[in-house]
């Protein structure tokens, strides 16, 4: 009875861990049964087991990598196969050819398989989708933002496509507008560009499982892109660095006029605006208690205005400030200088900026009175004498218009004697000049020229000699020393032809 104990234990020991190995690789079965498995839509894994236990509590972590479970099926007894089966409903992460991970636990655990996923297709008009993935940057510092961006590539230049929040602990985001851009190299197709701005809030590694993105026609979800499970590491600022300094880039547009000429003891407003990259939460009272009182200005609680706009993935956000204040001296007066204290990420060390905002030129109401009756009068006798120069200078012209048409139309030498009359009255000359007093004083006050001197000795010697000479070669010269003298004339005057 012992012999036969000891050899039945014997056989047990030897025999049973051979036949545990050998049903331990068939214990659960993973296939597929889909015939197109396409990037976008669901995929489902059957897994099928001897024993319920076996499927009940199943590890699909290695499935993280490339696939998102969507739906986890219920335990059913199959009495056909017969066996316990379960399914799986899981996304993949992007086309290509994707390895479906063992699951289970131990020896109780399925075969690893691959299988190949189709690029998606527009329902609408039988196109390729084609889906990009890029992260900015997976090494940063707490608070410093980062974005993820989706391209997805159609032939329609119109699509909808819905891009949820992301919204998990440890993490700040925004929801980034989309963009469409046409191609460029003739193909046709758009590119729709969508994604989040996120800002990290805890440090250390971080695994970013991003939302879906939501693919839709006529109003149907027929795809849903899921990002790459991307890891982040964030790093905690140093500890000098205190909790509440923005992290990120600042630029600040002020009015750096050297004088902002202002009226003392008059209310007016500086106006200035803050353009700062990074946590929009860290902006929201960022440097109002630096608008403080000077000895030339009191200032009083700015009104601040905040929107947040999105640019290359970043979010902007932008400060206007609006300060009230009184000057209250005389004279050149500083107006308050804001100094800004940011931690860079580029560089890793806490920036000190200081934008001075200007000076300002203020005097009392009455001296400005003053002065602008000062400048009221002046420029009144300005403009009189001016109106009186044009109205001389006017008149000058009518008189040597109606001169150069008496010289071109002289038949006689007297003709043009009466028309120097006319020009010596232009000039204010006495009106009974003789001819020789007349050629001096244009010679002396007006223009020296030999040749109308000559010419009008020729007059001369034809008005009292009775001697000859060309009539014409006389009025050519002198009405060429009428435009000389007044050249606007020239475009006045309409000689006859």
């Amino acid at each position: 009875m012992v012999t036969r104990a000891t050899v039945l234990i014997m056989l047990l020991i030897f025999v049973a861990p051979l036949t545990v190995s050998d049903a331990a690789e068939h214990r659960i079965q993973a296939t597929i049964t889909d015939a197109t498995i396409e990037h976008g839509r669901t995929i489902t894994i059957h897994l099928q087991a001897p024993r319920s236990v076996f499927l009940n509590k199943i590890d699909l972590s290695a499935l993280e990598k490339d696939f998102v479970v969507h739906r986890i099926g219920n335990i059913e007894y199959d009495s056909r196969a017969p066996a316990y089966s379960r399914q799986l409903q899981v996304y993949p992460r992007r086309a290509g050819r994707l390895t479906v991970p063992s699951l289970g636990q131990g020896n109780v655990a399925s075969k690893a398989f691959s299988i190949d996923v189709a690029p998606a297709i527009d329902r609408r008009d039988n196109a390729r989708i084609v889906v990009r993935n890029e992260i900015s940057q997976q090494q940063l510092w707490v608070k410093q933002g980062f974005h993820v961006f989706i391209d997805i590539e159609t032939d329609s230049e119109i699509v909808d496509i819905d891009t949820p929040p992301y919204m998990e602990t440890g993490f700040e985001s925004f929801v980034l507008p989309t963009e469409s851009h046409r191609s460029v190299t003739g193909t046709g197709r758009t590119t729709h560009r969508l994604g989040w701005a996120i800002y990290p809030l805890a440090t250390g590694p971080q695994i970013l499982r991003l939302p879906a993105i939501s693919f839709k026609r006529d109003g149907i979800v027929t795809h849903r892109f899921f990002p790459p499970l991307y890891s982040v590491q964030v790093k905690p600022l140093p500890t000098y660095i205190p909790v509440t300094l923005p992290v990120g880039q600042i630029t600040i547009t002020a009015d750096q006029s050297a004088w902002i000429p202002a009226t003392t003891g008059k209310l007016d407003y500086l106006t200035f605006q803050i353009d700062a990259e990074g946590l929009p939460s860290q902006f929201a009272d960022f440097i109002g208690n630096q608008l403080g009182s000077t000895d030339a200005v009191s200032t009083y609680p700015a009104e601040t205005k905040t929107n947040t706009r999105f640019s290359a993935g970043a979010a902007i956000t932008r400060l206007h400030y609006r300060v009230p204040y009184v000057a209250t001296g005389i004279g050149v007066g500083q107006l308050p200088t804001i100094r800004v204290q940011v931690f860079d990420p580029l560089t890793g060390t806490l920036v000190t900026r200081r934008y001075p905002l200007g000076s300002l030129f203020s005097v009392p109401r009455w001296i400005q009175l003053l002065l602008a009756t000062i400048v009221i009068l002046i420029l009144s006798y300005l403009a009189i004498v001016t109106l009186s120069a044009l109205r001389a200078y006017w008149h000058k012209l009518l008189i040597y218009r109606s001169a150069t048409r008496k010289v071109r139309a002289a038949t006689r030498p007297e003709d043009i004697r009466h028309a120097l009359t006319e020009i010596a009255n232009a000039e204010t000359w006495p009106t009974n000049l003789t001819l020789d007093h007349w050629i001096g004083l244009w010679s002396k006050n007006i223009h020296s020229s030999d040749t109308l001197v000559m010419r009008l000795n020729e007059l001369q010697a034809m008005l009292y000699g009775r001697a000859e000479a060309s009539l014409v070669a006389i009025q050519q010269e002198l009405v060429r020393a009428c435009y000389r003298r007044l050249p606007l004339l020239k475009i006045l005057s309409n000689p006859e032809k």
